[in-house]
């Protein structure tokens, strides 16, 4: 039997071989491996030392090639592989450990990681507090100084990798104060700097923004008032006040704070007389000063009174006014007189006489033209157009619209001449 194995061993050996060579091939036909790229997987950082920041980090993802049987990718997705970095040990690279479930390792051949490793830098982390400080720029209003300037919270944390928490000088901010009189309340962004006022990276100012407050006070022997316009007289019948408008609404006096203080709160104009005024007002005005007071920088003020005529409203009967009629045609309006609502200004309405039919205003008249051009024997429905004086616009016709009735004008009956279109008188 030894003798028959000795000499069978080989024929033994082979046969095992190509047996297993069989399995394999037949397994890897049923399923068979492929290769796949998951891209952008984040790398995880592990053993990370306690109380230690991680920052100039060359890479924070990585694009990982796997190769695994084709069932087993079922089972793989980008969420399922992972990139880690061990940090327990300090090193110029860190090599990247690509990972996969337990459950499918054994199937799984990582084939490439790109990167492979990255570099990092592993520090002690370190906070430092320092007061907040504010560069204002500019100069506030004429006669304003700054008063006063705080921030909410006084002083903030900058933290960060101890080497560079050490350069930080100052947490500072900058805040424009050109042109401004009135308080500041407003949110800002600090910024970390260095003796030299460069800003200092890789570390984090806590909190990162502040309120900033800013109070101004104006200088003894300046005083702002507003300005009060003082008027006499009434305009004219039929028109109304609508505004007044003051350029600028406020001024500032110099004088001796004694003065200043017993001064209301407005300087008044000198009187303007507005008597049967029918149109805008506009002029300079000086201001009522008593004799130890003065104004900064101008010596009176530009007003504007608005005048404008009231609205009102009219209704006028009329005689609608056909034009345009076809020769050998004749035609019947009904309703035979329609009334207008005129709207426009009170003193050119009351310049208008309802009784005159046509209603005859300022040498013009409103009219209600129908324009029949083009008509045919037959009945007709037309909207009549309105002519009105300049300043009146009417509103509305009632009724809207007016029927027309175009006949053959009888045999012997003189046919009417074709009315033209009424015109404007001067």
């Amino acid at each position: 039997m030894l003798r028959w194995l000795a000499r069978n061993l080989w024929n033994i050996l082979l046969s095992v071989i190509l047996a297993v060579v069989v399995w394999v091939v037949a397994v890897n036909e049923a399923n068979p491996s492929r290769e796949g790229l998951f891209q952008r997987i984040p790398i995880a950082f592990v053993n990370q030392p306690p109380d230690t920041i991680v920052y100039d980090v060359s890479a924070s993802t990585v694009d990982m090639t796997v190769s695994a049987p084709e069932a087993t990718w079922a089972d793989l997705n980008d969420k399922v592989v992972t990139a880690t970095v061990d940090l327990s040990q300090p090193r110029e690279l860190y090599p990247v450990q690509a990972g996969v479930p337990n459950s499918i390792e054994r199937l799984v051949r990582i084939v490439r990681v790109e990167p492979a490793s990255v570099s990092a830098k592993v520090e002690p982390r370190h906070a430092s507090p320092f007061p907040v400080e504010v560069n204002l720029v500019g100069e506030p209003a004429r006669t304003y100084k700054i008063d006063s300037v705080a921030t909410q919270p006084p002083t903030a944390t900058v933290t960060g990798p101890a080497s560079w928490v050490s350069q930080a000088a100052k947490v500072a901010t900058e805040f424009s104060v050109q042109g401004l009189s009135l308080p500041v309340s407003q949110t800002i962004p600090l910024k970390v700097v260095d003796a030299n006022g460069q800003v200092v990276p890789n570390v984090q100012v806590i909190p990162d923004r502040v309120r900033l407050s800013v109070d101004f006070e104006q200088q003894a022997g300046f005083r702002n008032l507003s300005v009060k316009v003082e008027m006499t007289g009434t305009q004219a019948s039929g028109y109304r006040l609508a505004g007044v408008d003051v350029i600028p609404p406020t001024v500032t006096l110099i004088g001796s704070p004694t003065a200043l203080e017993s001064l209301p709160a407005f300087v008044a104009t000198e009187l303007i007389d507005i008597s049967g005024a029918q149109t805008d007002i506009e002029k300079d005005v000086p201001l009522s000063l008593p004799p130890d007071v003065a104004l900064f920088d101008r010596q009176s003020v530009r007003v504007v009174v608005k005048i404008e005529p009231i609205v009102g409203s009219l209704t006028i009967p009329s005689q609608p006014i056909a034009i345009g009629l076809q020769p050998g045609l004749t035609a019947r309006v009904s309703p035979e007189t329609v009334d207008v609502i005129l709207e426009g200004a009170l003193p050119v309405l009351e310049t208008i006489d309802p009784s005159l039919g046509s209603g005859q205003a300022l040498g013009q008249d409103v009219r209600v033209i129908l324009d029949l051009s083009d008509l045919g024997i037959g009945t007709h429905q037309i909207e009549p157009r309105v002519e009105t004086p300049e300043g009146v616009v009417a509103r509305s016709v009632l009724p809207a619209t007016v029927q027309v009735i175009v006949e053959r004008a009888p045999r012997g009956t003189p046919t009417p001449a074709a009315s033209p279109t009424p015109t404007r008188r001067p």
